[in-house]
């Protein structure tokens, strides 16, 4: 069976830069619809591994590691607490 082969950059991120895609030749059109998806899908979300968000990725994961954080019983008195620090 031939197959058609596709490198992916997906950012970094601990898994590596990029992931490759393998489809058989006869699913070729398919196989363009789902790289066309994928690439949208990056683009779109590109911004989540900037250094800057990922910076606040790992702050916010602190934070939930130590307990810096509320809980609230609704979504009033979440919007009651804002400005009040």
């Amino acid at each position: 069976m031939t197959v058609a082969r596709a490198m992916i950059w997906t950012g970094q991120s601990e898994s590596g830069p990029s992931q490759e895609m393998i489809f058989p030749e006869q699913n070729s059109l398919r196989a363009e619809s789902a790289i066309r998806e994928l690439m949208s899908m990056i683009t779109e979300y590109a911004w989540y591994w900037t250094p800057e968000w990922q910076a606040w990725e790992k702050e916010a994961d602190e934070d939930w590691e130590v307990g810096r954080y509320e809980v609230f019983e609704s979504m009033d008195d979440f919007i009651a607490s804002l400005g009040t620090d």
